[in-house]
Parts: C-alpha cells; structure tokens; sequence
C-alpha cells in the first residue's frame, strides 16, 4: 500500500511539474516584456526632466528679471513719490505766494485786477543760472507789474488806502536799455540771453538786467569790473554780485527764491512726468513678464505632470518587475520542491521494494511455524472440551443446591414477615378500637350542644321576622316623607337662585348708580373749581342767581352751547396764555444782542484761526519736511544707524502715495524699506523678528538724535538680538553718552557687562520684591545677584539711592530683574 500510495504521488506531481515549467516561461516573457518598456519609460523620463530643468531655468530667469523689474518699479516709485512729494509741497508755497513779502501777498490776493503778476513769475531761466537771476534782481523779484498807468494810480491809491509798500512797474513791450557786450570776451554772457521773459515784464527786466553779465569766476569778474567793464554788474558763476558802484554781495541766498522754486517745480513737474512714463513702461514690462511667467509656468506645470506620469509609469513597472521577479523566484522555488519530492519519493519506493521482498522472505517460514502451531492447537482444543464438559456438570449440581437453600430462606423470611404483620395489625386495630370510642363522646356532646342552638336560634328568628316587618311600614312612611321634603328642597333652591341673580343684578345696578354718581360729584368739582379760577365765579354763590336770571330771560341754550364751542376753538387756537411774556421778550432781545455780538467774534476768530491753520500747515510742511530729510539722513545714510546697527546693508524711509499717487506730508504714511547685508530689499513687515527690532531701534536712535533728549529708557529691546547684534547695540549707543542718559530694562547678560550702574530686584521672602544696587563684578554668569550685595543693600542702604519700599509682586522666582542705567 505504501508503495503504490508513492506511485500515485509521482504521478500528481508530474503535471504540476509542467505547470511550474509553462508559469515560469510566461513570467520571463513578462519580465523581458517589462524591461523594455521600463528602459523606455526611464529614456522618456530622462526627456522630462531635461524639459523640466529647463523650465526651472527659465522660471528662475524670469522671476529674477521680475524682481529686478519690480524692484525699479518700486525705486521708481519710490523716486517718483519724492519728486510729487516736493512737487505738491512747491505747489503749495507757489499756491501760497512764500517767499514774497506780506504786502505784496495781500496785494495779489486783494487787487488781483489791477495786477499782471509780479517781475519773479515773468522770468523763466534753467535752473543753473535761476539762483545767479534772483541773486542779480534779489528783492526786485517782487516788483508789481501793472497793465498800464490807470491801473499802476488805482493800485498806488488802494496800496496807500491799506498802509502797504510796493514796488510798482508798468509792463511794456520795448525792450529799451539793452547794452551790447564789449567784444573779445571769453566765456561772459550777457544774462539777458540766459533768460526768458514774457511780454508784459520784458521792459522793466530789460532795465533791470540790461547792463548785466554773467562771469565764470569771481576773478575774472574782479577784473573786469576795472577794466572794460566798469559800469556792468557783473554776477560770477559761483554766486558774487559786482555792482556798477563797487558793492560786492557775496554768498548765494540762503533759501530758494521764486524764481529757483518755479524752475524746480518745472524740472520735478518733467521728472514726475519722466517717472510716470517710467513706470508704465515698468507695469508693461512687469505684465508682460507676468504673462510670460504664467505661460513658463504653465509649461513647467505640463513638464511636472509628464514627468510625474512617466516617473508613476516607471514605478508601476518596476513594481510589475519586481512582482514577476517574486513570481519566478517562488516559481523556482516550487520546482525545486517538486524536484526534491520526487527524488524523495523515488528514494522511499526503492527503500519500500527491498522491504517487500525481505518480507516475503519472512513470510514463507512465518506460514510454516503456522501449520505446525494450527495442528498442536486442535489437540489442546479436544482435551479443553472433555474438561469443559465435566465442569458444566459440577456447576449443574452446585447450582441446583443453591436454588434449594434459596427457596428455604425465602420462606423462612415470608413467614417472619408475616409474623410481624400480624403483630402490628393487632395493635392497630387495637388503637383504631380507642379513638373510635373517643369520637363517639365528643359527637355526642356537640350534638346535645347543637340541638340547644337550633331552639335559641328559633325564638330569635321569630322575633326578627316581627321587627322586620314594623321596619319595613316605617321605612316606606320614611320614603313618603323624604320625597315630599327633596320636591320642597328643590323648590326652595330654585327660589333661592333666581333671588340670588336678582339680587347681584340689583347689587351691580346699585354700583353703576354710585359710581356714576361719584363721577357726576366730581365733574361738579372740577366745573366749579375750572370756573373759580378762569372766570372766577363761584358757582356756589352765583348759580342761584343765575338760574333764576336764566328762568326770566329763557336763553337758547344751544344757541349758547354754539358760542362755548367757538370761544373754546378760539382760546385753543391761542394756545397758552403766558403770563411772563414781555419780561421774556426783553430777554430774548438782550440775549439776541449778545449772541449777535459772540457771532461777530466767532467770525472773527474763525477767520483769525483759519489764517493761523493755513501758516500752521505751512509750517508743519516745512518742518515735517526737515524733521523727515534729518531724520532719514540719520537712519538711512552713509553713516546711518541702520548700517552701524546691521553692520552694513543699507535702508530708506519713504512717503506712501495714496491712490492718485500723490503725496501729502501731512497725510501720507511712512513706510521703511530695508536692505540687511546679503538679503534682497524688503519692507520691514518682511524682516524676521530680530531684523524688525534691530530696525526699529535704529528708527528710534535716528529720532532720538535728530531730537534728543536729556534721558532715554528702553524696555527690553534687545530680547529678540544675538550676541552679535547685542554687542553692535551696545557700541551704537556710546555716541548718544556724551549728552543723555540712557536707563535699558534687560535680562541679558552682555548688555549688563556694559553699563555703568546696575538695579536688581530681588525677592528675600515669598510675595515681597526689593531693589538693590550692585556693581557688574557682583553679577554671576546666570545673571543672579550675589549674596553680599544683597546682605548689604539689606544691611546698609545707600544713602544717595532713592528710599527703598517693598513692592509686593507675584514671580515665583528670586532672580533678579536688572535694570541697566
């Protein structure tokens, strides 16, 4: 059995060894399929970032070229929000006439008609010689340029009406009194030709500038004004006057004139111009580099997507490979185990046949011991018969001797039993015999009893019967008499409820009458005391009178009733009668007076505050102005603190234009741009924490230095810097030593080693804090103040330190809170 069961198990595996076979031959045809769609994936791939890289390439490129647009746009910007900063604020002082005298800006405002304009609106001149023309002419920038002589009376006779001094010219078109150049001169030119001047002031310039002439230098000017040129005045490049009497003005104005102010409005009128055209050259390029930018996207975007698809494709594959690889390795692996079952198998038959032929062997010498063993076996069976048989005999007798002694002692059992029976049933019955009698004397007694009973119950129930019946008689009268007494009942509480209706109607009616009666008594009241105190008449005494007037006279009461209603439509018409009406019309027409009087001075005033704000705001310009410039120069220049703060880098402050791209000095907001070293320029709101504070602090420093102030305090400023940055805020505010004292809250250790004087605050018991004054050798490392310094501020307090007084506070910690100074 052994032997076939491994027969049939070679034959099993033979078909799953082919099928092994066919499996793993399609798993290689796979797998050669898979590597070559995975080398051209991985080519396509290749391809894709190639592509992608590419991309990349182009979109840093343009973003660089953005930023670098967008960042001339913001300079431009920038450049052109100061140009229309100082524009608007030209335009405004133009506006406002600065620069001229008080007389002759109430003349333009006040006899504008009789005016053309004054000499310095008349003149136009590049901006080099516009400060060497208002140097020549200097206050005769401000002569009144008339039409004609009728206007020049009517504005000297206004002009003397009003107290004003004015320099008065009557414009012309002649352009008399213009003297040649001698000849032979290098590099003079006569100012005229530096100028333009507009028809209606070309006269009065003419003779004004007509023997002037402007000189390279101050030398040549002396030289001339000796010579040739004796009777010129002569005006050096470099800012000398030579008057024709030998007066020598040297130094340019201080201020900018109305000339220079004009030709510098024109100049930033075409740099905001330039700026404007700047700037939308930059918003195309900056759009159009968007476009481009969004379209390289676009492509990096489709680069990504394939890249992405081929890499999956590349992932799937591999995967595919690997599965298939794992496919062959454990098809492998089944075709090893099936070879290995077959050899054991095989090995396991061969072993099985060489057993089945030792077997054999054994089993012919087995079936001859057999026979022998059979035929001693059928002897030993005949005597084992004869020897059961006897024994069948004895075990016959034996128990047909036991069947005999058992029914004997059964009987013998059923006799004793029965003896027992016999016994017990005597004494029953013996028992049965008492009871009975037992109960035949209680019967008897209770029938005696009974029998006693019946008789009384007997007389009893006669006497019951007779009681009944008077019961029942009296009963029905009973009934009789309640019927009767319920149909009166009920009569009487229907009486009683109709009475009780009538009387809440009766009782309601009675209410009504009195309260209609009240109201009646105090209308009566009312009438009389209305009739006292408007007609006063008291009807008590008249009424009398009256009725009986009335009765001989028989008025028409309606007719009367008609006139009532018209009089009263009358006095309501009237309203309410005022009794203090002329006293207080007295004193509406004072207090009318009065308030007129304050309208006067409110008007006044309003005016008066109304010129004090245009100077205020021209002031404030100005001031903002140079507080601005000061305080820029200071945080933003060459030696600024945001460059000794950050160690180089560099920064601006800037006005933000509204919508319109104008800017306001009062109005406009400030904005910080800030460049640290190695970083591109940001606004500060982009700077990291420690870059924001560093920045402010040189914001603050600048305005501290453009104002200072005899004592600073900072409050922790340098908890978010760096030793680095902590050590240049420490060195930056050394200059500052020489004229403020500066009082710095901290906690870190660098800027304590560099302080003068050093407060802690310390807590010798739970919830109480106290200040101390230590020197730095006192402060440990971990910033804690040592143990004698404070056993001797405790012990002996400074006598020149301020009083000391516990503070109760809640830190939970006994470390001090230096205070730096």
């Amino acid at each position: 059995e052994r032997v076939r069961s491994i027969d049939e198990q070679l034959e099993r595996i033979e078909p799953r060894s082919i099928e092994v076979a066919d499996a793993m031959e399609k798993s290689q045809t796979r797998q050669r399929s898979h590597q070559e769609s995975l080398e051209r994936i991985r080519e396509s791939v290749e391809v894709a970032e190639r592509d992608l890289r590419r991309h990349d390439d182009d979109a840093t490129d343009l973003g660089q070229r953005h930023d670098t647009i967008a960042d001339a746009l913001a300079d431009v910007r920038h450049e052109r929000a100061g140009a229309g900063s100082r524009l608007h604020l030209l335009v405004e002082m133009q506006q406002a006439n600065e620069g001229l005298a008080d007389d002759v800006k109430q003349a333009l405002a006040e006899s504008g008609e009789h005016i053309l304009g004054v000499l310095g609106e008349a003149i136009h001149t590049p901006r080099r010689w516009a400060t060497l023309v208002e140097a020549v002419l200097g206050r005769d920038v401000e002569v009144v340029i008339t039409p004609d002589e009728a206007a020049a009376t009517r504005l000297a006779d206004w002009s003397r009406g009003q107290g004003l001094g004015l320099v008065i010219a009557i414009g012309g078109h002649t352009p008399e009194g213009r003297a040649p150049l001698p000849p032979g001169l290098d590099g003079v030119q006569h100012l005229l030709d530096l100028v333009e001047i507009r028809d209606e002031a070309r006269s009065i310039a003419v003779r004004l500038l007509g023997r002037t002439a402007v000189v390279p230098t101050f030398e040549q000017a002396m030289h001339l004004s000796k010579a040739s040129m004796r009777d010129w005045r002569l005006v050096a490049e470099t800012g000398e006057v030579i008057e024709p009497d030998g007066r020598i003005r040297i130094g340019r104005p201080a201020a900018a004139g109305l000339i220079s102010r004009r030709m510098e409005m024109e100049d930033l009128e075409a740099s905001v111009c330039e700026h404007d055209v700047r700037i939308a050259g930059l918003e195309r390029d900056l759009a159009s580099l968007r476009d481009a930018s969004s379209a390289a996207d676009q492509r990096r975007r489709d680069a990504a997507d394939a890249l992405q698809q081929a890499s999956n494709q590349v992932v799937d594959l591999e995967y595919g490979l690997q599965g298939i690889s794992n496919d062959l390795t454990r098809l492998q692996h089944q075709r090893s185990e099936i070879e290995d079952e077959r050899r054991d198998l095989q090995v396991r038959r061969a072993t099985l046949a060489g057993q089945l032929e030792a077997l054999a062997v054994e089993a012919t010498h087995q079936a001859d011991t057999l026979a022998t063993h059979e035929s001693g076996i059928e002897t030993l069976e005949a005597n084992a018969e004869h020897a059961r048989d006897a024994q069948h005999a004895a075990q016959e007798s034996l128990s047909a001797a036991r069947v005999a002694t058992a029914s004997l002692a059964e009987q013998h059992q059923a006799s004793q039993r029965e003896r027992r029976h016999v016994e017990t049933a005597a004494e029953t019955e013996a028992d049965r015999g008492r009871a009975t009698r037992e109960h035949i004397g209680r019967r008897t007694a209770q029938l005696d009893q009974h029998a006693a009973t019946i008789a009384t119950a007997s007389s009893l129930l006669e006497t019951a019967r007779t009681s009944i019946a008077g019961a029942a008689a009296a009963m029905e009268a009973s009934e009789a008499a309640n019927d009767k007494v319920d149909t009166q009942v009920q009569q009487a509480s229907r009486d009683l409820d109709t009475a009780r209706a009538r009387g809440k109607i009766l009782e309601r009616d009675h209410h009504a009458l009195e309260l209609s009666r009240r109201e009646g008594e105090v209308k009566r009241e009312s009438l009389e005391d209305r009739t006292l105190e408007e007609l006063g008449i008291d009807l008590q005494i008249d009424y009398p009178a009256w009725k009986q007037t009335a009765s001989e006279l028989e008025l028409d009461r309606e007719a009367a009733k008609t006139e009532v209603a018209e009089l009263r439509t009358q006095i309501k018409a009237l309203g309410n009668v005022n009794i203090d009406a002329i006293e207080e019309e007295k004193h509406l027409e004072s207090r009318n007076e009065g308030l007129i009087e304050q309208v006067a001075d409110i008007d006044k005033a309003r005016a008066q505050l109304e010129t004090l704000i245009g100077e205020l705001e021209v002031a404030s310009r100005t001031r903002f102005e140079e507080t601005f410039v000061a305080v820029r120069e200071n945080f933003a220049g060459p030696s600024g603190l945001f460059r000794q703060l950050f160690g180089g880098g560099s920064a601006d402050l800037f006005l933000v234009p509204d919508e319109d791209g104008h800017v306001d000095m009062l109005e406009s907001g400030i904005e910080i741009k800030a460049k640290p070293p190695g970083k591109e320029p940001r606004v500060i709101s982009q700077l990291s924490g420690g870059e924001q504070t560093m920045a402010a602090v040189a914001l603050l420093l600048a305005i501290f230095k453009s104002r200072p102030a005899p004592f600073c305090i900072l409050d922790e400023v340098d908890a978010a810097l760096d030793d680095a940055n902590v050590a240049r805020f420490c060195g930056t505010l050394e200059q500052f030593l020489d004229g403020s004292h500066f009082i710095i809250i901290t906690h870190n250790k660098q800027t304590m080693l560099t302080c003068d004087r050093l407060y802690g605050v310390t807590q010798p018991e739970r919830g109480v804090s106290k200040r101390v004054t230590v020197r730095v050798d006192e402060v440990g490392e971990d910033g804690r103040i040592s143990k004698a310094a404070t056993q001797r501020a405790a012990e002996e307090p400074a006598t020149n330190e301020p009083e000391e007084s516990p503070i109760v506070q809640t830190p939970s910690t006994v470390a001090p809170s230096p205070v730096v100074q």
